[in-house]
């Protein structure tokens, strides 16, 4: 027992030294340590933790870009998940499968998977796992031409990410709706619903935010980056818009 212990110890400290790795940027080194971590998990016969390296192995794939390799992994995960009745799992690795087949250019599978994955978090009650789906439900609706059905998506990610106060679902679902404008010509739109962003990122210090907002400027014909979003958002203050 007490091997047995250690061992699920070593492998969740590999899979958290993983999760570090990737987030510092270090994907090549997050892959071995997950793979060590499914080692581990496959001679302990934990079919969970198993479904959760694959996972965790299919996210470092898709940051390298192999997106079939990612699609897998995730195609295990969800194997195993389905196996043991894992909703929480399950819901993980259908999302994961739709943002890869959304990024790959497939919206239609993408759809479906990210449908499926909404029922499962609805029913787990994973809120902020609700918002991203949604999210990327809006942007395949809109890829398929579907603006109407995308709008909805996003306001409902965005009233649910306001709910439960996460600002990084309330910004990405504000950007997504001012990318949805400027793609069916509504330039104008656009513009002030990135404004009214740019002030909502300024007072809640999202960063990354602004320095999304700061590239995406000279694209739109806002010039001086930043500062330029700060005179439109108080030329729209001024009049009320």
């Amino acid at each position: 027992m007490h091997e047995i212990g250690d061992r699920h110890g070593e492998g969740n400290a590999l899979c958290g030294l993983g999760l570090l790795s990737a987030a510092s940027g270090k994907v090549q080194q997050a892959i071995a340590f997950f793979e060590e971590y499914l080692v581990i998990e496959r001679s302990l016969d934990n079919r969970r933790g198993e479904g959760i390296a694959l996972g965790n192995l299919g996210n470092a794939y898709k940051d390298l870009g192999d997106l079939q390799q990612a699609i897998r992994f995730y195609e295990q995960y969800l194997e195993i998940s389905l196996e043991i009745g894992d909703r929480v799992g399950e819901g993980n690795a259908r999302g994961n499968l739709g943002a890869v087949y959304l990024q790959s250019g497939n919206a239609r599978d993408a759809i479906s998977y990210l449908n499926d994955s909404l029922t499962c978090k609805h029913e787990v009650g994973d809120r902020h796992g609700e918002v991203s789906v949604l999210n990327n439900l809006g942007t395949a609706s809109a890829t398929l031409g579907n603006p109407d059905e995308a709008f909805r998506h996003y306001q409902s990610s965005f009233q649910i990410a306001r709910e439960i106060g996460d600002l990084d679902g309330q910004c990405m679902s504000m950007f997504n709706v001012g990318q949805l404008y400027m793609q069916n010509g509504q330039k104008q739109n656009a513009l002030r619903t990135w404004a009214n962003l740019y002030l909502f990122a300024k007072n809640s210090n999202q960063t990354q935010v602004l320095q999304r907002l700061d590239v995406l400027a000279p694209k739109v014909g806002i010039s001086d980056g930043l500062k330029g979003w700060e005179r439109l958002a108080q030329d729209m203050q001024k009049q009320g818009t």
